[in-house]
């Protein structure tokens, strides 16, 4: 250690206004209902949920519902509604970012269920 510095008690350091955001790891799960038979429109409920949680445990929870049009849509038809309901939850997913300052970060996992 330099002779010119000294141990104190107490930290000099200053926070910059990155290390106030705080990171929130957030967990996101789809369910897509299945299309009842006596609609003629081809609108199925897709239903999600969004976790956020600090690290320490869960800080809060909400499910959203959005409809989703798959019937006699093509493969472009299709992705353009995947892009659509992408917008949707990315827009909650800042939405909780700017009102609570958190910074969340996304990791995407793959799961399937037989």
């Amino acid at each position: 250690m330099s002779p010119h510095r000294s141990l104190t008690r107490r930290s000099s350091r200053r926070p910059s206004a990155e290390r106030e955001i705080e990171e929130s790891f957030l967990g996101l799960a789809f369910k897509l209902h299945p299309q009842p038979e006596d609609d003629k429109d081809g609108k199925r409920d897709l239903e999600y949920a969004m976790v956020a949680h600090d690290g320490t445990g869960v800080v809060e929870s909400e499910t959203f519902t959005t409809q989703v049009m798959t019937a006699g849509k093509s493969q472009e038809g299709l992705a353009e509604e995947v892009k659509r309901i992408s917008k949707e939850v990315l827009a909650k997913v800042r939405e909780y970012e700017e009102d609570r300052h958190v910074k969340v970060c996304l990791y995407p996992t793959a799961t399937g269920h037989n």
